[in-house]
């Protein structure tokens, strides 16, 4: 019987790109007023910067955090930072949040399990504190039992720790949940090796709605 549904937030309940391709070019622009580089240039640079940041921390939720990437990339061009990183950090989160919508389906489906009294958790990666923004931006606050993060549990999926703590939280067992995410490594493969059924998720939530109203109401 499913008892609770577990969804990966980024790039699963709303799309990632096209939200990070906005936020990236508000940074830009502001960017731009202390160093005259191409678009492209400064890209590559915020990329050595993040790979920088992200190597010596490996996968922890410090690594995924873009006031590090935006402090080491001024650092790269002798920029004074302490004025600036945090500026850089506001306009690209609020820019980001912004531009945020869920996918087709996803409150048709969140309505459904809060109707059918299934319990509902976010398990991601990232720090929590951004996750927690998004999910106000969402406005699906009232539909989400609980959230899990990266930051929270000290590893990233597809450890089992953030599995495991899900379920602890949610009170249900490996068989009674089922989870949907948009990575097949992390989210499907990891949910699938430590037991739990995993759907993936690609354009919308039309077809997993349905596969969910299949399986409750044929109990």
């Amino acid at each position: 019987m499913l008892k609770a549904v577990i969804f990966d937030l980024d790039n699963t309940l709303y799309q990632y790109d096209e939200c990070h391709e906005t936020a990236t070019k508000k940074v830009y622009e502001y960017f731009s007023n202390y160093k005259d580089i191409s678009y492209s240039e400064y890209l590559k640079k915020l990329t050595q910067a993040k790979d920088e940041v992200k190597t010596p921390l490996k996968s922890t939720a410090a690594s995924h955090n873009r006031l590090l990437y935006f402090q080491k990339l001024l650092e790269m061009f002798n920029i004074k930072s302490i004025d600036k990183a945090d500026k850089m950090y506001e306009i690209y989160w609020d820019s980001f949040i912004d531009k945020m919508t869920l996918r087709k389906n996803c409150l048709e489906l969140l309505e459904y399990l809060k109707y059918h009294n299934i319990k509902v958790a976010i398990c991601s990666d990232l720090t929590t504190y951004i996750q927690y923004k998004k999910i106000r931006k969402l406005n699906i606050i009232e539909y989400i039992d609980y959230i899990v993060t990266s930051e929270e549990v000290g590893v990233e999926k597809p450890n089992f720790k953030m599995f495991s703590q899900t379920l602890n939280k949610l009170s249900v067992k490996k068989d009674e949940c089922l989870y949907i995410g948009d990575d097949l490594k992390k989210d499907i493969e990891g949910a699938k090796n430590f037991g739990i059924e995993a759907l993936l998720i690609k354009d919308d939530f039309s077809n997993i709605l349905k596969e969910i109203e299949r399986r409750v109401e044929n109990v």
